[in-house]
């Protein structure tokens, strides 16, 4: 049994998204009161309080160096921020965009990979405000799935959960290209939403009804 050595107190609602940076020393987090906190672990005080979005926020992650921090939002916003002062650097979408169901940072760090409830992954420039490929054949229109982006083969891949009993791969290239359907489920109203990627190329699934997580090996890549 684990033991809680923390309490971080500040959300007035549900908690939806939250991450440690990589030295471990601050947490970010989002939700349904639209506020991004960044909270430093070792007192647990709040350290930043960001007024960032207009509807619930669905995720938020650090950068590599935990100077910048990404968030994703319902109303159909990305939005880049300055960790130490809480600036707004920069605003990806428009508001009548469709909502953001997650936000990622990319390993190199100039670009984010965003998910949104219209059956879109998208990997965007932040500094440029540049889209650089869609990739779909997914499904996504009501449930927040896990999405992310790492490198495997010589080759970044994005990988996201589905809506159809699946989890989709494509490489990041333009074209977004579709390489993999990774069967989680043969009921094809089965919601994975949860994608977790290991360095070697193994990706883990799980999924919103069965109670199982399925491991698919590098030799089932293509």
């Amino acid at each position: 049994e684990g033991k809680v050595s923390r309490r971080l107190k500040g959300h007035t609602k549900p908690v939806f998204s939250a991450c440690f940076n990589k030295s471990e020393t601050l947490i970010v987090s989002g939700g349904c009161d639209f506020i991004i906190r960044v909270w430093s672990v070792r007192p647990g005080k709040i350290f930043k309080q960001i007024p960032g979005h207009t509807k619930q926020i669905t995720a938020v992650d650090f950068n590599n160096d935990g100077k910048l921090i990404v968030s994703g939002s319902f109303d159909g916003l990305c939005r880049i921020w300055e960790t130490e002062t809480g600036n707004l650097l920069k605003t990806i979408g428009q508001d009548d965009n469709f909502p953001v169901y997650n936000v990622r940072f990319a390993p190199n760090e100039k670009f984010i990979l965003s998910g949104t409830l219209d059956g879109k992954v998208c990997l965007w420039d932040f500094r440029n405000s540049k889209l650089l490929a869609h990739f779909k054949g997914h499904k996504s229109s009501k449930y927040c799935a896990s999405i992310s982006i790492w490198p495997i083969k010589s080759k970044q891949r994005v990988v996201s959960g589905s809506e159809d009993g699946c989890a989709y791969m494509w490489i990041a290239n333009k074209a977004g290209t579709l390489v993999s359907k990774l069967q989680h489920s043969e009921n094809p109203n089965e919601i994975v939403l949860a994608v977790a990627c290991h360095p070697d190329g193994y990706v883990a699934t799980g999924s919103l009804i069965q109670p199982v997580i399925r491991i698919w090996l590098p030799k089932l890549m293509q």
